[in-house]
């Protein structure tokens, strides 16, 4: 009885070692996303749905993302410096940035967003007591996002589970 058992074991486990090789020399093939429900409102800032929210991270880009380890990363941003008294930080957008129809995407764009969705978010509620303002800097070469802290505080939990500045 158990000299089956064993064996079946074995046979299976060959098996499923088998059927999880990647796949070598195939054609290319679409890859097809089934949500959980249905999209009744593709937008993530009014709509607390995760299907939602989840189709906004696969369409729209962000300012930073996170890599595996869960640490920020540039995605439409250049990088970011931030001024002596730790009150100004300047975010600088990558160059070639361009919406599906072409036109740029401007430092205006992003602040028109981020003050949009941080009227509804609770991180983003957080986010627009502890600052000044958000505005956009136009130079030669490019453009910038300006957010002005209103004051040094002590470093707290933000909403998000991180430390907050």
């Amino acid at each position: 009885m158990y000299r089956r058992t064993l064996l079946a074991g074995a046979s299976g486990s060959s098996l499923a070692s088998a059927l999880s090789r990647p796949s070598i020399a195939q054609p290319v093939r679409t890859l097809r996303f089934v949500p959980q429900a249905d999209l009744a409102n593709p937008d993530p800032v009014w709509t607390t749905a995760t299907v939602a929210i989840n189709h906004g991270y696969m369409v729209w880009d962000t300012l930073y993302s996170i890599d595996n380890a869960l640490a920020p990363q540039p995605q439409m941003c250049a990088g970011h410096t931030v001024s002596d008294d730790r009150l100004t930080w300047e975010f600088t957008l990558r160059d070639g940035l361009r919406f599906h129809d072409g036109q740029p995407v401007r430092a205006i764009d992003c602040t028109t967003s981020i003050n949009r969705w941080g009227q509804r978010n609770p991180f983003g509620l957080q986010l627009r007591s502890q600052t000044a303002e958000i505005a956009m800097v136009l130079r030669r070469q490019g453009s910038a996002i300006n957010a002005a802290k209103s004051a040094p505080r002590q470093r707290r939990r933000s909403v998000a589970g991180g430390l907050g500045g």
